[in-house]
C-alpha cells in the first residue's frame, strides 16, 4: 500500500457533466486530511469550468466517440511546512474542439474579423504580435462572454485567471490548439503565446497556494 505523499495525495475524477457532487467530495476529502483550507469560491470556479466542457467542447457534429466526450481531472495537494508554502494542483483536460474553435462558433464571422482586427492593431501599436489562434485564446480568457446570456455563465476561464491574480504565488496555464495562455502573478505575467499543437482539445493546469487553517481560540 503506497504511503508517500506524492502518491496518496493525488485524486482522479472523470465525467460527462459538471457533476458538482464529485468536486464537493474531492475538496472535502482534502479538507479532512490537511491543515490547510481551500480558497473561498474554488468549488464554483471548478464547477463552471466543467460545465463549459459539457456545453462547448463537444459540438453536435463532433467526431469524438460518445464514450470519450468527457473531462478528466487530476488534483494533488502539498501540505505547507515551515520552509515552503502549500499548493493545490489541478489539471483539467478534454479532447474536444478547442477553445478557439468554440469561440469561432459563438462569434459571427464578421464579429471575429472586426474584434480581432481592432485588437491586432492595438497590440501592434504596443509592439506586440499575436497569431489568430493566440489572440482568440487571449480573448476567451480575458473577456467574459456567455452564449446563454445568463450573467453567471461563461465565466470559467476569466474566473480562473482572476482567482490566480488574487494570489501571490498561484499559476495558471491554458493550452489549446496552437496557443498557450500563462498567468503568473509572481512574475507579473498574464499573456498568450503561440506554440506547436501537441494534443487535441484543451489542457488547464492550475496551481493554487494554500494557507494553514487558523487554530480555534
Amino acid at each position: 500500500m503506497p504511503t508517500h505523499e506524492s502518491v496518496v495525495n493525488w485524486r482522479y475524477l472523470t465525467g460527462t457533466h459538471a457533476e458538482g457532487e464529485k468536486i464537493a467530495n474531492l475538496l472535502k476529502s482534502y479538507q479532512e486530511q490537511t491543515s490547510v483550507a481551500p480558497p473561498e469560491g474554488l468549488y464554483d470556479v471548478l464547477n463552471e469550468a466543467l460545465i463549459n466542457v459539457r456545453h462547448h467542447a463537444y459540438p453536435k457534429d463532433t467526431l469524438v466517440p460518445e464514450d470519450m466526450r468527457r473531462w478528466w481531472l487530476f488534483a494533488r495537494f502539498n501540505e505547507p511546512t515551515d520552509s515552503r508554502p502549500g499548493n493545490l494542483y489541478i489539471a483539467v483536460y478534454d479532447i474536444g474542439t478547442g477553445i478557439q474553435n468554440s469561440l469561432r462558433v459563438k462569434l459571427q464571422a464578421d464579429e471575429i474579423v472586426s474584434k480581432v482586427k481592432d485588437e491586432l492593431v492595438k497590440w501592434l501599436r504596443l509592439g506586440r504580435t499575436y497569431t489568430l489562434e493566440s489572440l482568440l485564446l487571449k480573448r476567451a480568457v480575458e473577456h467574459p462572454r456567455s452564449s446563454t446570456g445568463l450573467p453567471f455563465r461563461g465565466l470559467g476561464l476569466p474566473e480562473m485567471r482572476d482567482f490566480v491574480l488574487q494570489t501571490n504565488t498561484g499559476r495558471l496555464y491554458i493550452i489549446s490548439g496552437a496557443a498557450q495562455y500563462s498567468c503568473l502573478p509572481a512574475d507579473n505575467v498574464s499573456d498568450c503565446i503561440s506554440c506547436n499543437p501537441a494534443f487535441p482539445g484543451t489542457l488547464i493546469l492550475w496551481s493554487i497556494p494554500l494557507e494553514r487553517k487558523e487554530l480555534a481560540s
